[in-house]
């Protein structure tokens, strides 16, 4: 079953488009998504089945990804962490996907400066000592397995060493080597 197009309007500041349907469902995508589009370009226009399963694809996608930027806005956390947050509001693992590499090609989101800032905030700010340090960091999504972390004594090149450590396993983990 194909479906007509009532209306195509682009937002005010030119970020989104608005598609609406004869049958009163309307979408929202990005405009940089909708001019990729081969499709849904003019009024009245009839749109195939397939073609309708693409824009929901791209409004969920969209959805994921405002939500994430909403969720850059107060607080930060790793690409596992966000994941969860964004699977947590019920999105799909591809929306979630999407959302993610958008982050990341923006240099919105990164592992490494997460895990920096943490172990940052734990030892300078916090005062934990070495084994609240382990286990903050095992408790937290980019955490180290408590194994990694060596005995610590409070000092910058000790916090050096956990920040190079921290970003190792990092790396490790990423190659799926962990």
């Amino acid at each position: 079953m194909s479906k007509q197009i009532l209306d195509i309007k682009l937002s005010e500041c030119g970020d989104f488009v608005y598609i609406k349907f004869t049958d009163g469902e309307y979408f929202k995508i990005s405009s940089y998504d909708w001019y990729g589009l081969d499709f849904a370009k003019k009024k009245a226009e009839t749109v195939s089945d397939s073609q309708f399963s693409m824009l929901v694809m791209l409004d969920e996608c969209s959805k994921a990804k405002n939500k994430l930027i909403s969720l850059l806005s107060y607080s930060g956390n790793s690409k596992k962490g966000f994941a969860q947050k964004l699977k947590r509001y019920g999105f799909s693992e591809e929306s979630i996907n999407y959302a993610l590499a958008f982050a990341e090609e923006k240099k919105l989101i990164s592992d490494e400066n997460y895990a920096e800032a943490l172990i940052h905030e734990l030892v300078n700010i916090k005062k934990y000592g070495p084994i609240r340090v382990k286990q903050e960091m095992y408790r937290q999504t980019t955490a180290l397995p408590p194994r990694m972390v060596p005995t610590l004594k409070r000092t910058k090149t000790d916090f050096l060493n956990l920040t190079k450590i921290c970003l190792i396993w990092l790396s490790l983990n990423q190659k799926n080597l962990i």
